[in-house]
């Protein structure tokens, strides 16, 4: 064990370290996301709930988290459809914009910083966005309910789906969405026959 961080939520789950391998993000039922310095054994800051989420329904939830590459930033999302970004310094709030109506549960950061892959609880779209100007640039559509889960290939060519229909598809990117401009996607395959909600 190289080492034990105390105070932490007995239900914390999620975590994920930075890229250099010395902050961990923890998250909790209770909504609330810490950063740990976990060599030094010390929480760096807190994020509370109302921060994360202000919308006026039910409880505030932060869905998902993810660090940039360069570990310097993170992103949270929420159940209001925000998608934010936040110095793993200070936890001072650089950016935010709105990226689905409703839960978004998934946050994916490509490799270079540059785009973001974002798919909501309540609609079933997974969207990619140039990071830094929030623009839209590919919409990949196709599932009759909403999503659980997407996720990039190795390369960041293909995306797959998981949604509530018990699909899971896989699409190829347009070369016009790497790295710029908006374009259209290309369905590879759909699997079928999942018996529950594919995640």
């Amino acid at each position: 064990v190289k080492a034990r961080l105390k105070g932490v939520a007995t239900d914390a789950g999620n975590p994920q370290f930075s890229p250099d391998g010395t902050r961990l993000l923890v998250t909790s039922s209770s909504y609330k996301i810490d950063c740990w310095d976990w060599q030094a054994t010390q929480k760096l800051l807190q994020l509370d709930p109302h921060l994360l989420d202000d919308s006026a329904e039910g409880d505030p939830v932060s869905h998902a988290f993810a660090f940039l590459p360069d570990g310097q930033s993170f992103l949270s999302s929420g159940s209001n459809g925000m998608v934010r970004q936040w110095s793993a310094a200070s936890g001072e709030l650089l950016r935010e914009f709105r990226a689905h109506m409703g839960e978004v549960r998934t946050i994916k950061v490509s490799r270079d910083s540059e785009r973001l892959l974002t798919c909501g609880g309540k609609e079933s779209v997974a969207k990619l966005w140039r990071l830094h100007d929030q623009e839209l640039l590919v919409r990949c559509t196709g599932h009759r309910e909403g999503l659980n889960d997407a996720a990039f290939s190795a390369d960041e060519q293909l995306i797959a789906t998981a949604s509530h229909d018990q699909t899971i598809r896989v699409c190829k990117l347009p070369r016009a969405a790497w790295p710029s401009s908006q374009g259209h996607f290309s369905l590879l395959k759909q699997f079928d026959g999942h018996t529950a909600s594919a995640r």
